[in-house]
């Protein structure tokens, strides 16, 4: 955010549009630090002056004050405009019609100035086109007398030179990457021209360009699916909300945070190379495991386990759980004594938050399944003494551990085992 600086030539509109969309991508935001960032990169000017006379006190109390100077200098720019067009009404007649100074028309960039495409200028204007933020321009590079008049420009609809070879193109082309748009089609660092068929238009034998979904409606060479792909509305860009965690880190200054960062230890991280994994049965569920009666049945999913050797009903099946409980009564039903526990230091928490003592921790062996489907392994239970209507709760470390997968509309839990795919149904 510290070299997001606004352009001489940017409005205070399209640089707070620049910056919120990339202070929505940093993850981490920090306000606090945000302001004298700002501050310091905007152009010189009344708004400048007056954020460093009245430093805004929150970021929100920024954004609004920008707000506000941004919607005064919109209104300054149009009522300048008015005032040119009226001066220039009153201009007699003979002085309107006067032809253009060969000097007159659009500043062009230089082309070492121009961002690096993936696609040519005349695939980029039909997705602008579609979008609606291609602005015409009547304005064009005087043409020469020699030109090639079988060249077609379909940007200023006229003969001479050729779509791909408009530098008022390439400038507006320019402009809106600046502003934000387009930018599917900037080429990055180490990436190469895209060398599909269907992504870049070839021009045939020097005809002109096939038609844009604009110019097609004009012509009337739309078809049913294309006429209600252009009037169907585009979805909007939805806002995302990040996890806010931590605070301003290093100082609160610019300058403590750099030297901050300098002295932080970077380390490099060494791991070893996954090992190939097993292919695997697909697991899927069809209409044949959907439970009798009505759905949908909002019912839970509880199922039946084999543990010690003794078959246990009730046992509710929730992925919200980080552990594997068993209570209290069925700790004892299952003729196990306290001295087989082992000493859980940390409390429970709930839901709301409440702590709950535990009794201590015990590993089992737990079969789940049906012959010849049936899955042994050892799972660990925490032992609250708490009554429940369940028995056991079988949480994310045990179910990962079964690499189960979960279907809930069938009310049934389904897993691999060396004989194939294992089920167990809603009990």
């Amino acid at each position: 955010m510290c070299k997001l600086e606004q352009w001489s030539t940017e409005t205070l509109t399209d640089y707070l549009i620049r910056w919120k969309k990339e202070a929505r991508s940093v993850e981490n935001f920090d306000e606090k630090a945000a302001i004298p960032i700002f501050t310091n990169n905007v152009r010189s000017g009344p708004f400048h002056r007056d954020l460093v006379q009245n430093r805004p006190k929150t970021y929100a109390a920024l954004l609004d004050r920008a707000a506000r100077f941004a919607e005064a200098e919109e209104a300054e720019r149009k009522k300048k405009e008015e005032e040119r067009g009226r001066g220039r009404d009153k201009a007699p007649q003979e002085e309107r019609r006067a032809p253009r100074s060969p000097r007159q028309g659009p500043r062009l960039a230089p082309l070492h100035c121009l961002t690096t495409l993936t696609h040519p200028v005349s695939a980029i204007l039909e997705h602008a086109e579609v979008m609606g933020i291609v602005s015409y321009s009547d304005e064009c590079l005087k043409v020469s007398p020699n030109a090639d008049p079988n060249k077609y420009c379909r940007f200023h609809r006229q003969q001479r030179h050729d779509t791909d070879e408009c530098m008022v193109l390439k400038r507006q082309i320019e402009e809106l990457i600046q502003r934000g748009y387009l930018g599917q089609y900037v080429k990055r660092s180490g990436q190469g021209r895209p060398q599909g068929p269907g992504n870049v238009w070839k021009k045939k034998g020097g005809s002109e360009p096939p038609a844009s979904g604009s110019r097609k409606r004009e012509l009337g060479q739309l078809t049913e699916e294309e006429e209600k792909e252009l009037d169907e509305p585009h979805p909007q860009k939805k806002q995302v909300i990040h996890v806010i965690f931590g605070g301003p880190e290093g100082g609160d200054t610019q300058s403590e945070r750099k030297k901050w960062a300098w002295n932080l230890y970077v380390g490099e991280v060494v791991r070893q190379p996954h090992e190939k994994k097993p292919r695997r049965e697909p697991i899927t569920f069809t209409d044949d495991d959907l439970p009798d009666g009505p759905l949908p049945h909002r019912d839970a999913l509880a199922i039946t386990l084999d543990i010690n050797n003794v078959i246990v009903h009730r046992v509710l099946v929730d992925t919200g759980s980080s552990v594997n409980v068993m209570y209290y009564d069925t700790f004892t039903k299952l003729g196990l004594s306290r001295k087989q526990l082992t000493q859980v230091r940390t409390p429970l928490s709930g839901f709301t938050g409440d702590s709950i003592e535990t009794e201590g921790s015990i590993s089992l062996e737990v079969e789940i399944g049906t012959q010849p489907h049936v899955r042994r392994w050892e799972v660990e239970f925490v032992v609250v003494k708490i009554e429940c209507a369940h028995n056991i709760i079988l949480g994310r470390p045990a179910l990962e551990d079964l690499r189960s997968i979960i279907s809930m509309e069938h009310l049934c839990l389904k897993f691999p085992t060396p004989t194939g795919v294992g089920v167990a149904r809603g009990d």
